[in-house]
């Protein structure tokens, strides 16, 4: 409840400082605070108010960010080191329930934000320190896969999936086991197990449709397009991309907006239209600025060489899927759709540009 007026007295003293507006200590005035505050007796207190609160934060923060709100996504940027501090507090207490909650409702900021390497060394903690089948559990299990997939481990991804699906069906938590399915799609898509993506897909969409969450219908509905157009039903996944694109855009979900505008752009290009495909590509990338969504913004920067290439333009494709893959393993990120795709794009670019020409473009791209 501190405001300026509360502390301006330590303020004036530069014991405290205040700009941006948060309230903060140089680090030799917080050094001896911290050691007056261990002397005090009240210290594991403050330090359990602490993490208490900052759970409260995250599980408020976790409907929103689950869909991507920049505001709330900047919030928890914003109060980062605050959270790693709790989660450090919960797990050196013994607080194994509250620790697995916390983990699994960051899963999208850590992957949106570039923190995914981060993110899932934690929830691996999380989950090895606590083996019992709660619903912080599933939670957790939930967001462990949806950065394995990120991390380009499928197997892990399909496994956690499976625990969790079982996990909440016996809970009877229709939103988790739709989000289990989701993952466990995204892994058959990935596997070229299309007609199985398909059926996971449509499932999860009924179960999300249940369950009233209209954003994660939209995402099922982008996994079931996915899966159509590997089935080779082109026509109806575009339709599909098209309608899911224009519900998005009435729902204002951004996010959503962006990754198929980027999905349909990319295949725009591989269908011989690159220049077609250039105004699609550049609306996901301001909608994906907009968020700050970094993963996405690497991402269709590995896309984007594709129509650049097609384009006549070798050595800027090269420099684009360069810069791509260093922010995705700056992230500790390497998606295995994403890896084959780039394989193959680098094998056309060594072709066209000879490989001192290459290794040029590249190194500038990094």
């Amino acid at each position: 409840d501190a405001d300026i007026d509360i502390l301006q007295a330590l303020v004036d003293k530069s014991l405290v400082r205040f700009s941006g507006g948060r309230f903060w200590m140089l680090e030799t005035i917080r050094e001896y605070a911290g050691e007056r505050l261990a002397e005090s007796g009240e210290a594991e207190d403050i330090a359990r108010r602490h993490a208490e609160h900052y759970l409260a934060l995250a599980e408020e923060a976790e409907p929103h960010t689950r869909e991507l709100s920049r505001k709330w996504l900047d919030r928890l940027e914003q109060e980062h080191d605050n959270l790693r501090a709790a989660i450090e507090w919960f797990a050196t207490a013994g607080r194994t329930e509250p620790c697995q909650r916390l983990v699994g409702v960051l899963d999208d900021f850590w992957g949106t934000r570039g923190h995914m390497a981060e993110g899932w060394r934690r929830l691996q903690s999380a989950l090895a320190a606590d083996l019992r089948p709660t619903a912080a559990r599933g939670r957790a299990l939930l967001g462990a896969a949806g950065l394995a997939i990120g991390r380009g481990d499928s197997a892990a991804a399909r496994q956690l999936a499976e625990e969790a699906l079982a996990l909440h069906q016996g809970l009877r938590d229709t939103r988790g086991a739709a989000a289990s399915l989701f993952v466990l799609g995204h892994v058959a898509a990935e596997g070229g197990d299309f007609q199985t993506a398909a059926t996971l897909a449509e499932e999860s969409s009924g179960l999300f449709r249940e369950a009233g969450q209209d954003f994660q219908v939209l995402e099922a509905d982008w996994l079931l397009g996915w899966a159509l157009r590997g089935l080779g039903e082109t026509e109806r996944a575009r339709s599909l991309d098209e309608r899911t694109l224009a519900e998005a855009r009435v729902q204002g979900a951004s996010s959503i907006q962006a990754h198929l505008l980027e999905q349909l752009a990319q295949r725009t290009a591989e269908d011989g239209r690159p220049a077609d495909a250039l105004p699609m590509f550049r609306e996901a990338y301001e909608l994906d600025l907009a968020l700050d969504d970094r993963w996405r913004m690497a991402l269709l920067a590995c896309r984007l060489a594709t129509a650049l290439t097609g384009l006549g333009e070798p050595e800027r494709a090269a420099q684009v899927l360069a810069s791509g893959r260093a922010q995705l393993e700056d992230m500790g990120a390497d998606p295995a759709w994403r890896r084959d795709e780039d394989e193959r794009e680098v094998a056309r670019l060594r072709g066209e540009l000879g490989e001192a020409a290459f290794t040029e473009a590249w190194e500038a791209g990094r």
